[in-house]
């Protein structure tokens, strides 16, 4: 796989050697044994472990890519040319496919054939079957016949009262979460701005049909409808009166630099409020209102010069 990757035959005979000549030792009744070869492996808390299980995991997500883009896809087709099937965070991976056994199906192969060329074994007991909108009878019945867990499982309810207690109290201490709400929802449209090249932020204007190179949030969504329930409780949070929401606007300023993903006349830019509103007469008589700031100017010897036409 290293091979495949590029990687030089030196760095790979180290490795190698790495993971063939480490060593272990065993605590027996809280007593260690004597230190003993293991065939292949590292020692935990090894730097190199994150190395080559990224290594690893980049193969399952190559291999899951290539069903993607097949000519029967699978995975979420989310237009624009974007079509995705699976999210890998850590140790951690979500497959997802439409309602359709045959996408199901496909997607368990790939899985098996990568556990066969890698060594690698499932832990069933921490692999669950989600569905949406699918009636339970079937989620169960496809769960048992790939041998994992089924997703819809009872949730054990605790006490709102009893959960913000302080843990001398049984509690967890978390205080009063509805600020603390509203603060991670406000980051969601500063991400927005910020992580031009994110994968979420390319669904979300896929999905809802919004122009990416527009960075405020607030100032490129028409609405609410349509949306999902998060994407609704981000934007009302957003546009809402209060001192918080007002203030994380009125702080939003987009830093110029080439000006090839500002907009000249919708984005706070110049001042904390767009050029539209500051001057809207003349963003009415404006022909080019979705320009770019670079596209409405250029260089001329050494001095920068406007040609913004009505």
């Amino acid at each position: 796989m290293m091979k495949e990757m590029g990687f030089g035959d030196k760095w790979r005979t180290w490795i190698e050697g790495c993971i063939s000549s480490a060593t272990l030792a065993v605590l027996v009744n809280g007593s260690p044994t004597d230190f003993f070869h293991i065939e292949k492996g590292l020692r935990q808390g090894d730097p190199l472990s994150p190395l080559l299980f990224n290594i690893v995991g980049s193969a399952l997500s190559c291999m899951l890519n290539i069903l993607a883009f097949e000519q029967v896809p699978c995975g979420f087709n989310l237009g624009n040319g974007l079509v995705i099937n699976h999210i890998q965070f850590t140790d951690d991976t979500l497959i997802f496919c439409e309602n359709d056994v045959a996408q199901l199906d496909r997607i368990y192969e790939v899985v098996e054939a990568f556990l066969w060329a890698s060594g690698l074994k499932v832990n069933f007991d921490k692999s669950q079957l989600f569905g949406c909108n699918i009636p339970s009878e079937r989620l169960v019945e496809k769960a048992n016949s790939l041998e994992v867990c089924n997703g819809r499982k009872r949730i054990s309810w605790v006490a709102w009262e009893q959960v913000c207690k302080s843990q001398q109290l049984g509690g967890l201490c978390l205080g009063f979460l509805g600020w603390k709400n509203r603060s991670l929802l406000l980051k969601w449209a500063w991400r927005y701005g910020k992580e031009k090249d994110a994968l979420w932020r390319k669904i979300v204007c896929s999905k809802y049909k919004l122009d990416e190179r527009f960075l405020i949030m607030h100032l490129v969504v028409d609405g609410f409808s349509g949306c999902s329930v998060i994407m609704q409780d981000i934007l009302k949070n957003l546009l809402e009166d209060a001192t918080m929401a007002k203030s994380f606007r009125d702080a939003l300023f987009c830093r110029l630099g080439s000006g090839s993903v500002i907009p000249f006349w919708l984005d706070p830019w110049v001042e904390a409020i767009p050029l539209s509103q500051m001057f809207p007469r003349l963003f009415a008589l404006a022909r080019e209102k979705n320009a770019l700031v670079h596209e409405l100017g250029a260089f001329i010897g050494s001095k920068w010069c406007w040609s913004v036409e009505f």
